[in-house]
């Protein structure tokens, strides 16, 4: 019985399952917002976000997504499986209709799932521990004891913080040497570069090729606009030394702008470039009629970017867990790459 046939046989009666296509983006992005309005009282996702993964170059939908449907042809339940080279730690995203929770369906396609990842794991490097990763709202208990249950384990806490802008925000002077500047379409590339440079010191990074970035932040990306981006330049050599990369909204929350990513390179750090950024990021937001500002930050970061944004004026809001399973225990010794694009 192939993997189709073993969850249909394992659906509660009545219902169905099939591979989605490109039409269902509509259908499966209400169903993942109904989840989370009912268990965080926000909308998280949209449309254009759904097909973004749907259509990314890796993705092979037929084989890397799975829909639930009732006997009316609609749609209850969603996973999607990425792979990310060098294939070692990999993710599951499951989104039910909170009607149907407590009749099986998770644990069903979650077996789908990690049969599909344990597919991956002959990609992986000899030797290399080999895992899939998943995510739960910290709330929801049930959640995660089902999960433990399934043998995954916690691994790192993610939040959500964000600033309610009463005011119009200062614009601080750049440090001394810096020069600070919005982004220019035919800049993608260096930016590209220095993000590589910037963020691979941060849980949740994965090196991207020039095609893979320009498609999630500028292909894929609605509405696109090079001025939501903010650049540090260092007068002397003319290199990008940190950015700010702004979206105009949070998927989801149309009123809420959303800093994607803010970093500093190594070299420059320690100098309030990133807190100089954020003041002149807030000040764009709020002159577009941003009230609300967020970003999503690992608990445990390493550059202390909690801190950061708590000088700032920033508070965290929501938290999700991530939670793994071992598919290969690690046998040489570990390299490490990870996911995370916000």
């Amino acid at each position: 019985m192939d993997a189709l046939a073993c969850v249909r046989a394992a659906l509660p009666a009545g219902l169905d399952a099939r591979p989605p296509v490109l039409s269902d983006a509509e259908a499966v992005t209400d169903v993942a917002n109904r989840q989370t309005l009912h268990d965080v009282g926000i909308a998280d996702t949209t449309v254009e976000r759904t097909l973004t993964w749907w259509q990314e170059p890796t993705r092979d939908l037929a084989r890397d997504s799975l829909l639930v449907t009732t006997g009316t042809g609609e749609v209850i339940a969603c996973i999607d499986y990425s792979e990310y080279d060098p294939f070692e730690e990999n993710e599951l995203d499951l989104a039910i209709d909170p009607v149907w929770r407590g009749h099986g369906i998770e644990d069903v396609l979650l077996d789908w799932g990690e049969e599909r990842a344990r597919e991956t794991v002959a990609k992986a490097p000899a030797g290399s521990r080999v895992t899939v990763e998943t995510r739960a709202w910290a709330g929801n208990t049930s959640d995660q004891e089902r999960l433990r249950q399934r043998g995954y384990e916690i691994v790192r806490y993610w939040d959500r913080m964000e600033i309610t802008l009463d005011a119009l925000p200062e614009r601080p002077a750049p440090p001394a040497g810096i020069s600070i500047r919005t982004a220019r379409t035919d800049e993608v590339d260096a930016i590209h570069a220095a993000w590589e440079d910037a963020q691979r010191d941060e849980f949740g990074f994965v090196s991207l090729s020039d095609e893979q970035f320009r498609y999630y932040f500028v292909t894929a990306e609605p509405d696109f606009d090079p001025v939501l981006w903010f650049l540090a330049i260092d007068d002397a050599s003319g290199e990008i030394a940190g950015y700010v990369l702004g979206r105009l909204e949070r998927p989801g929350e149309p009123d809420c702008g959303q800093v994607r990513y803010v970093a500093v390179r190594r070299v420059w750090r320690r100098r309030s470039i990133a807190s100089t950024l954020l003041a002149w990021s807030f000040r764009d937001f709020y002159e577009r009629g941003k009230r609300r500002v967020s970003l999503a930050v690992d608990s445990d970061s390493p550059t202390g970017a909690h801190r950061l944004y708590e000088r700032v004026g920033m508070r965290p809001v929501l938290r999700t867990v991530a939670m793994t399973l071992v598919l290969r225990p690690e046998d040489r010794p570990c390299r490490s790459a990870a996911k995370g694009l916000h």
